[in-house]
């Protein structure tokens, strides 16, 4: 009898796994893949909306007067373009140590940046151009 028992045991469970829909349970159902990322299509970093970066490479004008220089003044209080900007160029200034500085437009303007010691901390300070001239005063270098 032990046999005959064992075998409608087995013959149920059989029945009872046929009837029933065989759905994963939440420990044996494998995990999604994440979707792949072409190399064609990079994800875009993000950018604080009010920078604009301009087309690379810039070319500084000759007409420019020289920085350090009673020509420039800072740019107070510098617009959130110019921020953004002085944000990105913090590391690129500090690695080439204090008073690094880079000359570029930014908001339609030409700023210059510069990594100036604020405390112990690093930081970067814009000058926009005293008196900025029109576009037909300046020449491209």
């Amino acid at each position: 009898m032990t046999t005959l028992t064992l075998l409608v045991f087995l013959l149920l469970l059989a029945r009872q796994a046929a009837s029933s829909p065989s759905a994963p349970t939440p420990s044996s159902a494998p995990a999604p893949t994440p979707p792949l990322l072409s190399p064609a299509a990079p994800t875009p970093a993000v950018v604080p909306a009010a920078y604009h970066p301009p087309p690379w490479p810039q070319v500084v004008p000759a007409g420019l007067p020289p920085f350090p220089g009673p020509g420039w003044t800072p740019d107070e209080p510098p617009g959130p373009g110019v921020v953004s900007r002085a944000w990105a160029l913090l590391s690129q200034l500090w690695s080439a140590g204090a008073g690094t500085f880079k000359t570029e437009q930014t908001s339609g303007r030409w700023i210059t940046y510069r990594a100036t010691p604020m405390g112990a901390k690093k930081g970067v300070v814009a000058y926009r151009l005293k008196n900025p001239p029109s576009s037909t005063d300046l020449t491209q270098a």
